[in-house]
């Protein structure tokens, strides 16, 4: 909870920062407008439901464990309603070059993979290491979707929206594939 939390607000106030250095080559800086709301909002709507949850752990946690289930369903049936209103709502975006899907494809890997690797590199528990994989291979696409959404009109995010919509695609199939992976592993040779 704590890496969730640093990395988001760490990613967040980095962010005008990355906008500055990526942006000042190819754009006038000054017709660029940092979203500040946005990012407050999304940061809020981040950071209330860790305490929340961190909190309710600490008071009573026999009740936070089947918090954690029903949440882990509800968060599924979720994130699967979004995927699809997205892919519903936003269909001019899957018509993109393949260099887009190809990019789109390989940064959920690479996210999980060096995620893992960092943190067998200090010699973290292989427990651990599962989760910091997991937790560095998905929580970019959630943030960039949530300001991009917050960010932009309905016309620009038909634009905007199409590289997070493939990202957060393949990053669902990748921890699919690998979470189905390590289960085959489990049964077979545990």
């Amino acid at each position: 909870i704590s890496m969730t939390v640093c990395s988001t607000l760490l990613g967040m106030g980095m962010m005008p920062l990355c906008l500055f250095i990526y942006t000042q080559t190819w754009t006038d800086s000054a017709s660029i407008a940092i979203p500040y709301d946005s990012i407050g909002i999304t940061l809020v709507s981040l950071v209330v439901p860790v305490a929340f949850g961190m909190f309710v752990q600490y008071k009573w946690p026999k009740k936070a464990k089947i918090l954690v289930k029903i949440g882990s369903v509800l968060g599924g049936i979720l994130i699967i309603a979004i995927s699809v209103a997205g892919a519903l709502l936003y269909q001019g975006a899957w018509d993109t070059e393949p260099a887009m899907w190809i990019i789109g494809c390989i940064f959920p890997i690479i996210g999980y993979v060096l995620g893992f690797g960092l943190a067998k590199l200090v010699n973290q528990p292989w427990q651990r290491c599962r989760t910091i994989a997991m937790e560095t291979g998905a929580q970019n696409s959630q943030l960039c979707t949530t300001i991009v959404q917050l960010s932009f009109t309905p016309e620009q995010l038909v634009r905007m929206f199409t590289f997070p919509l493939i990202y957060s695609a393949f990053q669902m199939a990748t921890a699919f594939i690998f979470v189905a992976i390590y289960q085959i592993y489990k049964r077979k040779f545990k």
